[in-house]
This record gives C-alpha cells, structure tokens and sequence, in this order.
C-alpha cells in the first residue's frame, strides 16, 4: 500500500497482509507488526466495519 502524506506530497511504502481466518473474517497485517486488525467484510469482500475510520450503512 502506498500512503501519501498530503502535507509534503510525499509517497511511503507500507508492506500489508491480509490472512483469511473464515469466509468473511480477515486479519490485516502491518509486514513490521506495528498494527493488526480483524475485519469483517460482506459476501462481496467490501469492509463492513474498520474502526476507527468507517461503518458502512445500509
């Protein structure tokens, strides 16, 4: 994933895993560890919920 900080325009480079841990169930990984989470997507794989940041409504 690339993050632009807006500020300076500048890119940085972030390493992501994603682990399927049931159907609609995934662990997303930072590659260095900082951060996890798990998120739960629709039948879809659209993210219903990442907290935090967004709820998806109906």
């Amino acid at each position: 994933m690339a993050r632009i900080n807006v500020d300076t325009l500048t890119a940085q480079r972030h390493e992501q895993f994603y682990t399927s841990l049931e159907e609609t169930t995934f662990r997303y990984q930072f590659a260095d560890g900082s951060f996890e989470w798990i998120l739960n997507v629709d039948s879809d794989g659209l993210v219903l919920d990442y907290p935090n940041l967004f709820t998806r409504v109906d």
